[in-house]
């Protein structure tokens, strides 16, 4: 197995859906492949939603995928990395020809499954899957990292509004100018 390392830009790291770009880019690039998806779980719903995609048409790229339908359900129902030979059905990533998926995890959490297809039949060899898999055990280390980058962006957004409605609430004279002021506020938060 050659050395897997996921190429990774620091401006990728300020925005997760770039970073999901660059992991769908990488797989296709690194397998040869006409297709490649990145599918995240969400947690609302139990079902899968494709984050990324090169070579997907429009209605695959749109759709939701179950847990447990598909290969790319099945490897996110089982938590392991799979490859096979798929026909024509709903729950492919194109037509027909060869698929290969990896779960996409952070510890035993599955956050998605990392997918790459191609119209050639049994196009994947044994142990590509293992590839994947370490692309895809990557693309789940630096999507959490960009997910806690967001989520501490966002947190400081919203300390320095509130810092703002303190400071304009602190300069109100009056008990209605300060519940105005702090509605007005709030309204534009």
């Amino acid at each position: 197995m050659s050395s897997v390392i996921l190429p990774v830009k620091p401006g990728d790291l300020a925005e997760a859906k770039r970073l999901a770009r660059s992991v769908v880019v990488e797989a296709r690039r690194r397998f040869r492949v006409e297709r490649a998806a990145l599918f995240l779980l969400n947690p609302n719903l139990g079902d899968l939603e494709v984050e990324a995609s090169a070579g997907l048409a429009r209605k695959v790229r749109h759709k939701r995928w179950q847990v447990g339908q598909g290969l790319v359900g099945w490897v996110a129902s089982r938590g392991m990395a799979a490859r096979a030979d798929v026909k024509v059905m709903r729950h492919a990533l194109g037509s027909a020809g060869s698929e290969m998926a990896a779960p996409v995890s952070e510890g035993d959490k599955l956050l998605g499954v990392l997918a790459v297809g191609t119209k050639r039949k049994n196009y994947f060899r044994q142990g590509q899957e293992e590839e994947l898999g370490e692309l895809a055990r990557q693309a789940a280390g630096w999507l959490a990292l960009a997910w806690r980058v967001a989520g501490t962006r966002e947190e400081g957004e919203r300390s320095a509004a509130l810092a703002e409605v303190g400071a304009a609430v602190g300069a109100e004279e009056t008990v209605p100018a300060i519940l105005q002021r702090v509605a007005r506020e709030s309204q534009r938060l």
